[in-house]
């Protein structure tokens, strides 16, 4: 793709995993693996962002774009699922347990 067709249409055209600005720059975008972390402790929870922190560090011209899509993750579809997956003598109390797990985990991080 010409240079100046890019400049001509003035928007970001994608191919691939590479994306060309305006002014006939180019980058690579890569998605990363979907990932809740709602469950993580504050402490885990930092070293996630310090990660990234450190890696946009490594820009040294500062030509580094980046696009956080967060997802809604249900707690509750997540706990009716693994129910389903109950069987035994013991399922009433099973079924039971995660119900409460349910009511703790939606109480603490309000989803």
């Amino acid at each position: 793709m010409s240079e100046n067709k890019l400049k001509s249409r003035d928007a970001i055209d994608a191919e691939n995993n590479l994306v060309f600005n305006h002014d006939g720059e180019c980058f690579a975008y890569y998605e990363l693996i979907p990932y809740n972390y709602s469950f993580l402790s504050p402490e885990e929870k930092y070293l996630v962002h310090d990660n990234f922190r450190q890696l946009i560090a490594q820009s040294r011209d500062g030509k580094i774009h980046a696009l956080q899509i967060s997802t809604e993750s249900s707690i509750r579809a997540t706990q009716e699922r693994s129910k389903k997956e109950i069987t035994g003598r013991l399922y009433d109390i099973a079924c039971e347990k995660i119900d409460q797990q349910t009511q703790a985990l939606v109480g603490t991080i309000s989803l």
